[in-house]
């Protein structure tokens, strides 16, 4: 807060936007460290039952009276991908993500859901169907944030803000948001 020569208090121009700084701590949440580094954990890549995804999600659950969440997946570097495409979906390539994922030190999923469990299910179980078609392609390993918002578009600009400021933090990364 700023003051006036009085001593009464002000308003600056350039306070900083709670929203901003809510999502700048959650990029800052996310690790540095890779799936493939021999001490992490990565338990969506040996099990993907519902009750391992409530047990990596139950960590995010808050009493907060919000509904929609935002959350971060680290996925596996398939090096075969266009034929896991093929497989799975049924078509060649021509998403957007042909030719820049094949030089990425990890590739990360931005994804935004009003039910965390049943679409973290989808993603893993049901492969190009209800789940999205990256992670059919990429198999998610971990979770590794989640944030929750307490109206769709709150959820929908952060969901954006949070690729980007993924893509600026972790340059060697592929971000992939839905």
């Amino acid at each position: 807060m700023h003051y006036c020569v009085d001593g009464s208090p002000t308003l600056s121009l350039f306070t900083r936007d709670p929203f901003s700084d809510r999502v700048d701590d959650i990029a800052e949440r996310v690790p540095l460290d890779s799936y493939q580094d021999p001490d992490v954990r990565a338990p969506f890549s040996q099990d993907s039952s519902i009750w391992t995804i409530i047990g990596e999600c139950f960590p995010y659950c808050t009493a907060e009276p919000r509904k929609d969440a935002v959350y971060v997946l680290e996925c596996f570097k398939n090096e075969s991908y266009r034929t896991t495409a093929l497989q799975y979906l049924g078509k060649t390539m021509g998403q957007p993500w042909n030719g820049r994922v094949e030089g990425a030190n990890r590739i990360l999923y931005v994804g935004m859901t009003l039910n965390l469990v049943r679409r973290l299910h989808r993603h893993l179980n049901s492969p190009g169907n209800k789940g999205a078609h990256f992670t059919a392609v990429f198999r998610p390993v971990r979770l590794l944030d989640v944030s929750w918002w307490s109206s769709f578009e709150g959820a929908k600009r952060a969901e954006k803000t949070i690729a980007r400021r993924l893509r600026d933090r972790f340059p060697e990364d592929y971000v992939f948001q839905s």
